[in-house]
């Protein structure tokens, strides 16, 4: 198991930080659908 990296975490603070300031549900469970594929793509380059 490989560390997370800063840039990681960053990202993941701002996806949050959306999702924060979006009040629909939909747009928010899109978001984080998107987000877990960023992860993903990003832990593939590693």
């Amino acid at each position: 198991m490989r560390l997370i990296t800063k840039i990681e975490v960053t990202a993941w603070v701002d996806i949050v930080k959306m999702n924060v300031n979006k009040d629909e549900v939909d747009h928010q469970r899109h978001t984080e659908i998107n987000a877990c594929m960023y992860t993903e793509k990003l832990t593939e380059l590693y």
